[in-house]
């Protein structure tokens, strides 16, 4: 009798950690779909710009830059969304693998349910 309680308490606990490592799942992978920002948290910062009152005066100064002034300027840019890309992989993987785990904890679960029953 104390092996069925003792196996039933495990069962129980894992099950437990299974729900939280798949909350905590659901939480990052919603946190994976919500927009990027800088870390300064505006757009404006992607721009090159102080404010968006800034971007026809902004366009047209890129207009009248060269093509390498152009290319640095694109090169900065690409930097930065590929920093933005890196959290948001970072962010991804991590959802990944809490979903792998609860998947593993639960079935181990199940597989302790079976065995004992």
């Amino acid at each position: 009798m104390s092996q069925a309680s003792s196996s039933a308490w495990t069962l129980v606990a894992g099950l437990r950690l299974a729900c939280i490592l798949l909350g905590a799942a659901l939480w990052t992978a919603l946190w994976v779909i919500r927009p990027v920002l800088p870390r300064g948290g505006s757009f404006e910062e992607l721009a090159g710009m102080a404010s968006w009152e800034e971007a026809e005066a902004t366009g047209t100064v890129v207009d009248e830059m060269s093509c390498e002034e152009q290319l640095r300027l694109d090169a900065c840019r690409l930097r930065d969304l590929a920093a933005l890309a890196r959290r948001k992989f970072r962010v991804a993987r991590v959802s990944v693998d809490l979903i792998v785990a609860a998947l593993a904890l639960a079935g181990i679960g199940l597989l302790i349910t079976y065995i004992t029953s």
